[in-house]
C-alpha cells in the first residue's frame, strides 16, 4: 500500500483542437499528501461540507459555484 495519496485536475481543452478564444488555456495540476495529511485534509473538508451544506456528499466543483447550482445556491443567503 501506498504513503501517499495523488490526485490531478484539469481545466480547459484538453483536446487543443477547438481552443476557446475566451478561455484559451489548459491547465493540469497535481497534489501529493501523505496518508496522514489526507486524513486531516479529508476531515476539514467534510466538516466544512456539513456545517454549510448539512451533508458531506456534496461535490465542490467551481462551475456549480459560479452557477449557484446543485446546493451552491446557499451561496445567495448574505448571512452565510
Amino acid at each position: 500500500m501506498s504513503k501517499y495519496q495523488p490526485f490531478l485536475d484539469e481545466s480547459g481543452d484538453h483536446g487543443l483542437k477547438t481552443i476557446d478564444p475566451n478561455f484559451p488555456v489548459f491547465v493540469l495540476t497535481g497534489l501529493l499528501f501523505s496518508n496522514a495529511s489526507y486524513r486531516v485534509v479529508c476531515k476539514r473538508v467534510d466538516a466544512f461540507k456539513q456545517k454549510f451544506f448539512g451533508s458531506t456528499g456534496v461535490i465542490l466543483h467551481r462551475r456549480d459555484m459560479r452557477k449557484y447550482e446543485r446546493g451552491f445556491e446557499i451561496l445567495f443567503d448574505e448571512d452565510v
